[in-house]
């Protein structure tokens, strides 16, 4: 039976987004090739550990999971925008951003494709 309880989708919610909030510090540590990296393999990790609480049917597990998934991302994420916008100067910052976002949202699905029963 499926897990139906606003509290469990709150945690889940809140496991895919405060992790990705703290990559950039995270990743400011290291140099652009080695957030990557960092944020790759991480991420790796975590969706290999979230498939596995999906498999097993337990919620601490697939919540522990998607903490180090979307860690690893937001250590990606920063790392790659890092190298995108190296060497720019500020005034070109703004499209740069433009564009990354744009192009990351349209690969998106939109929310009208979800249909709650």
């Amino acid at each position: 039976m499926p897990n139906t309880s606003p509290l469990a989708f709150g945690l889940v919610f809140a496991g895919c987004m405060a992790p990705s909030v703290l990559g950039a510090p995270i990743s400011g540590r290291f140099t652009r090739a080695g957030a990557q990296r960092l944020g790759l393999v991480t991420f790796l990790a975590g969706v290999t550990t979230l498939l596995t609480g999906i498999v097993l049917g337990s919620l601490p597990v697939f919540l522990m999971g998607s903490v180090f998934a979307w860690g690893g991302q937001g250590i990606a994420m920063s790392g790659d925008v890092r190298g995108l916008l190296h060497g720019s100067n500020p005034a070109d910052r703004a499209p740069m951003f433009a564009a990354i976002f744009l192009i990351s949202h349209s690969g998106a699905p939109s929310q009208a494709s979800y249909r709650v029963s």
